[in-house]
């Protein structure tokens, strides 16, 4: 989930409990998680950014983009769609 307060982006269990963070984000939005390859994705800023679950390893595999929003992994293809709002 996205601490917008906090700016930090976090995973606890479904009850809430075990709250750990993953990594900061001033502006996140779109998370996605690829549980087969733990990894976490995200946009903030108009960059795609990629880390392990345990907020190890952060990639920016996009940037530049405009209003980038609606975020979709397809996991067997290995791909990620987003749509742009503004252009």
């Amino acid at each position: 989930f996205y601490d917008r307060q906090n700016q930090k982006i976090s995973r606890s269990n479904f009850d809430g409990s075990e709250n750990e963070y993953v990594a900061d984000a001033d502006l996140a939005s779109s998370i996605a998680v690829d549980g087969g390859s733990e990894h976490i994705y995200w946009f903030n800023r108009g960059a795609l950014y990629r880390a392990d679950l345990n907020g190890g390893d952060i990639q920016t595999l996009a940037s530049n983009l405009s209003s980038p929003g609606h975020l979709t992994l397809d996991i067997d293809n290995r791909s990620a769609y987003w749509s742009e709002t503004y252009k």
